[in-house]
């Protein structure tokens, strides 16, 4: 009773955060795993394609649709993943194709993302996934903080909402928020082959 309605809560926020952030599901298809909204950059940033991003830029932000995401019925196994990871190469092929149609604001040079990695118990945290993608990583915050611990808190209940069995073997305070970010022209010429 007590996990349906915290459940039932975790959901409510999320949609509330959705619509305040105005975040927007570009196509109606369970396979396509990503949301987006527009935002801007905090700071000047050198991407390592050479691509200059001034503070303030337009960036296209990219989420991930819990709706679309496969739920786990245990710890994570190779059925889930490689279900997992064919809607993920499904989502990016095309929102590269999205792009390359403009169906995104013009001005747009780069995609970012945000995301709280959870370390394993040895401690590690793999951000070398993202960099397979062509994405660069940045640590959000070199000092933890108060706002990075409650970003933090609601990644864990979205996951304890929709696939609890993803803390499997995790060390949850031990949680860091990392940007992932990606040229535009990169992120087309990676994803349109």
């Amino acid at each position: 009773m007590v996990n349906k309605i915290l459940k039932k809560l975790i959901l409510f926020i999320e949609r509330q955060l959705i619509k305040h952030y105005k975040v927007f599901d570009p196509i109606d298809d369970k396979n396509f795993i990503f949301r987006f909204n527009y935002s801007t950059s905090p700071y000047n940033l050198l991407l390592s394609d050479g691509t200059k991003i001034k503070k303030g830029e337009s960036l296209l932000e990219i989420h991930l649709n819990n709706d679309n995401i496969v739920r786990l019925r245990n710890k994570p196994d190779m059925a889930w993943g490689s279900i997992m990871g064919k809607r993920l190469k499904y989502s990016l092929k095309k929102t590269a194709e999205l792009i390359r149609r403009s169906y995104f604001k013009n001005d747009i040079r780069a995609i970012k993302g945000e995301i709280t990695l959870i370390p394993s118990r040895s401690g590690k945290i793999n951000i070398g996934f993202f960099k397979a993608m062509g994405f660069d990583v940045y640590l959000k915050n070199k000092k933890r903080n108060f706002n990075e611990f409650f970003e933090n808190l609601f990644a864990w209940m979205l996951i304890y909402a929709y696939n609890p069995f993803s803390f499997f073997n995790k060390n949850l305070l031990k949680s860091r928020r990392f940007i992932v970010i990606i040229s535009v022209d990169k992120f087309v010429k990676l994803n349109c082959q």
